[in-house]
């Protein structure tokens, strides 16, 4: 992957800087996640590759041709995350421009690899009137509804393309907390805005997308609190069951060096 090779290269020697305006924090932990996912995947190729070059010759000639590995091979990368959380919002433009997307191009690493994102809810559960209580209040929740509902309408598929959908999400979430938490907006106008061309931009349906937040996505966020409630240490990213530290991430960057 010669293009995630260059990116990382070049993302390792940044100094910390800003996205949106907020300071960068998550350069370390991204850089890690990315290099755990190449060396991953690299050996589930291998493997892979291995396990054909043991047959026959009129095998080796199929194999050379062969779809990539299937699901049992993949590399399985868990992502924990929260819709309003401005760290996550850049630990996605990490993984994105490292991982899934260097230099704006989809990766070949989308073919050896299971994504899951799931959405913290991280004040708890309202059993009396059923919702999540979520750190920047109900239209954090309804921000990770949609977010879930784009894996959930996708999940029939090989596609990681709603991937591309999450992070376009991502890319406006300061206009939504701006809006929402910041101003205490209360139109879905916006939201609903934002969705409907996050998934025309990722090629995914964002009618069934909405229909699944009406009808699914209380529940998908429910499943959702419930699994990483039951973790006794829920961290960012998991690679293959490896948690990637992340303790470093929540360091202040540096202060600017001094003038010349």
């Amino acid at each position: 992957a010669p293009h995630l090779s260059r990116g990382l290269e070049r993302m390792s020697s940044l100094p910390y800087s800003t996205i949106d305006g907020e300071p960068r924090r998550g350069r370390r932990v991204a850089v890690a996640v990315a290099l755990a996912v190449v060396l991953t995947a690299t050996v589930a190729t291998l493997t892979h590759k291995r396990t054909h070059e043991s047959s026959s010759a009129s095998q080796l000639d199929t194999a050379s041709s062969a779809a990539p590995p299937t699901t049992s091979d993949k590399v399985e990368v868990y992502i924990i995350a929260e819709a309003f959380c401005p760290n996550c919002k850049e630990h996605s433009y990490y993984f994105d421009s490292l991982v899934m997307s260097p230099e704006s191009a989809k990766s070949g690493l989308r073919d050896v690899m299971n994504l899951k994102l799931e959405q913290m809810v991280i004040d708890g559960w309202n059993t009396k009137t059923d919702t999540g209580m979520c750190e920047k209040g109900r239209w954090d929740c309804e921000f990770s509804r949609f977010q879930l509902c784009g894996q959930e309408t996708t999940k029939d598929s090989d596609s990681l393309d709603w991937w591309d959908y999450s992070r376009c999400l991502y890319e406006h979430q300061a206009e939504m907390i701006d809006y929402y938490y910041e101003n205490n907006g209360d139109s879905p106008l916006l939201m609903h805005r934002i969705t409907s061309t996050c998934a025309d931009d990722a090629g995914l349906d964002s009618t069934t997308i909405k229909e699944c937040v009406d009808t699914q996505g209380n529940e998908l966020l429910y499943d959702s609190f419930k699994r990483i409630g039951e973790m006794s240490n829920p961290v960012w990213i998991y690679v293959n069951g490896q948690r990637i530290g992340y303790h470093e991430d929540w360091l202040p960057p540096p202060p600017p060096p001094p003038p010349p």
